[in-house]
């Protein structure tokens, strides 16, 4: 979400040809099986989607972790499935 220019010290977007622009974006962790909703945790839109601050310890044994390829990193994939046993697909 683009905020006032007078915010981008405190939420940095990517900026333009016009300089440094302020935006924020929003996280959230969503359990199906409970409905439980966590977040959501605001972040400067600048930070990479995969900062998110749902982790893998959040996730139990046999659960199904859908994301869009913004989180997509093999490794802490495979990290997870060896962890908790998690299934997991991405969307594009």
């Amino acid at each position: 979400m683009t905020l006032p220019r007078a915010l981008a010290s405190v939420w940095q977007g990517l900026g333009d040809r016009r300089g440094a622009r302020a935006a924020v974006k929003g996280q959230v962790g969503w359990n199906f099986r409970t409905g439980q909703l966590e977040g959501p945790a605001l972040q400067p839109a600048r930070c990479h989607d995969r900062t998110t601050p749902y982790g893998i310890e959040d996730l139990l044994a046999g659960s199904l972790e859908l994301a869009d390829l913004g989180y997509f990193c093999l490794e802490e994939l495979q990290a997870k499935q060896a962890v908790v046993g998690v299934a997991w697909g991405c969307v594009g």
